[in-house]
């Protein structure tokens, strides 16, 4: 996996898909075989999968960096740590960064979803 992604330092992948369904699903060694079978076959999980890698500062690099699979080029700090939940996600006004669609779209129900810290 470390050949295909940069994954940022402070992510911990294990609370990251205990909160997230697609990460749990998709996120493995077999990350590029998901990918394109995803994109056959469910293109809409496909693209809401690629949005979460983003959203997490999880970036493509080396010889997977495409059009498609981005290497992230931008400072991921300050970044969201929560610890517990108190539906604070409820409250974002997500409308204002063009992410209306955030939290239905990744089925948020918990402050926990956003959880990348070790």
């Amino acid at each position: 996996m470390s050949q295909i992604v940069d994954i940022p330092h402070y992510t911990d992948l294990k609370k990251v898909e205990t909160h997230s369904q697609l990460m749990k699903k998709y996120y493995c060694d077999d990350l590029i075989v998901n990918l394109r079978k995803l994109y056959i076959d469910d293109q809409r999980d496909f693209n809401l999968f690629l949005k979460e890698l983003y959203i997490r500062g999880i970036s493509f690099k080396g010889e997977w960096n495409t059009n498609l699979f981005h290497k992230i080029e931008y400072n991921l700090y300050p970044y969201i740590y929560v610890e517990d939940d108190k539906k604070r996600f409820e409250s974002l006004s997500l409308n204002m960064f063009s992410l209306s669609n955030l939290i239905s779209d990744h089925n948020i129900n918990s402050d926990l979803f956003l959880t990348i810290c070790r």
